[in-house]
């Protein structure tokens, strides 16, 4: 299959791109930018390169497209993506309005198309490992509780302009929206609260999420722009305390261990193998496209956003 890049963005040229450059993915590319075409011609794993989105559009015989631009961009260009028959992947967070996100929803639907969210962190042994633990324990998992936190970005970075879709609910909310739907099963939520904080220049680098749902589980979440590194979930349950780090970002090579502390005061380690998110995410995607059975991206894809939405319409930021 043929995969055209819109947005020559610093997480596709890391993460998507070597992948394609080694052959660990079977895929072709083309390339869209309207701010990076030097660069971008230095780059021997793209077939063609497009100086703008509209003539990539026109002129790409890809069947996915794979939008990586700044946020204010990415519901004209899914709209018009789907207008035009391409499945659709999307960098988070999708949509920042509920109204075309159903109008999406909706064309990906009756064109048969796949519009899907691109994180990844779900995608590795790491979190398989607890899965596989907690359904064969039989494993209520009750609370998550989960930290993500970094340094300030460069001051030329777009997440620290509302204008351009940044801000720190937009670039991480999603995490949180995704990881309790991952480990709740999608569970409506019933009550929740929202807050920014750490406020500098009236822009606010830091957020708390807490939710609960109707089978009364509950997680909470913090963010934030401006401190140490900082990557943990915590996972709570009568029968035992599951803990890692390096949950939402991990790098390919990374070996993590897994914590796991029961009842009676003993604790087990285990050494989750290195994994590849991007790779796993991207293969798994082009087996669904591959086979037609991708109809539940499509629909968790919504639920998500949905979630999304509601917590962002609690937002102080």
């Amino acid at each position: 299959m043929k995969l055209l890049l819109l947005g020559y963005s610093h997480i596709a040229r890391r993460k998507l791109l070597p992948l394609i450059a080694d052959g660990s993915l079977n895929l072709n590319i083309d390339v869209a930018s309207e701010t990076r075409v030097e660069s971008i011609d230095k780059n021997p794993v793209f077939d063609h390169v497009f100086l703008n989105y509209e003539m990539a559009l026109e002129k790409t015989h890809a069947e996915i497209v794979y939008i990586s631009t700044i946020n204010s961009k990415h519901a004209e260009l899914i709209l018009e993506c789907l207008k035009r028959g391409f499945h659709v992947l999307v960098d988070k967070p999708v949509m920042l309005d509920q109204e075309q996100l159903e109008t999406a929803i909706n064309l990906a639907s009756a064109k048969n198309l796949c519009l899907s969210e691109v994180i990844v962190w779900q995608h590795h042994a790491q979190i398989s490992m607890i899965k596989d633990f907690v359904n064969e324990n039989n494993i209520k998992i009750d609370h998550i509780r989960a930290v993500f936190g970094f340094p300030p970005l460069p001051a030329s970075n777009f997440r620290w302009d509302r204008k351009l879709g940044g801000g720190v609910f937009n670039d991480l909310a999603p995490y949180a929206v995704s990881m309790t739907n991952y480990f709740f099963g999608n569970e409506k939520m019933i009550s929740s609260s929202v807050m920014a904080s750490d406020w500098d220049n009236n822009f606010a680098r830091a957020l708390l999420l807490n939710m609960q749902l109707k089978n009364l589980s509950t997680s909470n979440f913090y963010f934030s722009f401006n401190m140490p590194y900082t990557n943990y979930l915590e996972l709570y349950s009568d029968e035992a305390h599951i803990s890692l780090s390096r949950v939402f970002t991990i790098p390919h090579d990374y070996q993590n261990e897994i914590s796991i502390r029961y009842k009676d005061g003993t604790q087990k380690r285990h050494m989750a193998k290195t994994d590849n998110t991007f790779k796993n995410y991207f293969a798994d995607l082009l087996e669904k496209l591959n086979h037609g059975n991708y109809q539940l991206e499509n629909e968790q894809l919504f639920k998500n956003q949905f979630m999304f939405n509601q917590l962002k319409s609690q937002c102080n930021d």
